[in-house]
């Protein structure tokens, strides 16, 4: 006990040496790059709050194009129900030609229709696969410099 409280006294007398180099270190190079890492974390919290608000927004309007697209194709279904009802009550040759190219057209309107639903977007999915490599360019110095 007596070796290791005589090594302990030994270190704090030469504390006059290392604590100025430790304060000397931290002063020079740990300060300017702690101040960096913050900016950088910052800039980063506020790149990713954006991100999140616009998949918000952008998730909020898919929702109403997904209920357009749903009323869009119940509005067909019945026109084309509306249509088949005809061709079982009219007689006429020409006419039921017609209502079943009107029923192969709204057919074709509401495949159109289906397409445009799309499912909401996460942030997951729409991190890059690649690295993204960022370059600053560093300004010419003027000549009157």
């Amino acid at each position: 006990m007596d070796e290791f409280l005589n090594w302990l006294n030994w270190l704090i007398n030469q504390a006059y040496i290392y604590i100025p180099a430790v304060l000397a270190f931290i002063t020079a190079i740990g300060i300017p790059s702690i101040v960096q890492l913050a900016k950088i974390f910052k800039s980063a919290k506020l790149y990713l709050t954006q991100t999140s608000v616009l998949l918000k927004k952008l998730n909020e309007s898919l929702y109403i194009i997904t209920k357009l697209v749903d009323f869009t194709t119940s509005q067909i279904d019945s026109e084309i129900a509306f249509y088949e009802t005809l061709i079982k009550t009219t007689y006429n040759k020409k006419q039921k030609m017609i209502f079943v190219s009107r029923i192969e057209f709204l057919k074709l309107q509401k495949e159109t229709a289906n397409r445009l639903t799309i499912q909401s977007i996460d942030i997951d999915s729409i991190t890059p696969k690649k690295k993204i490599k960022v370059r600053i360019k560093q300004e010419a110095p003027s000549e009157s410099e």
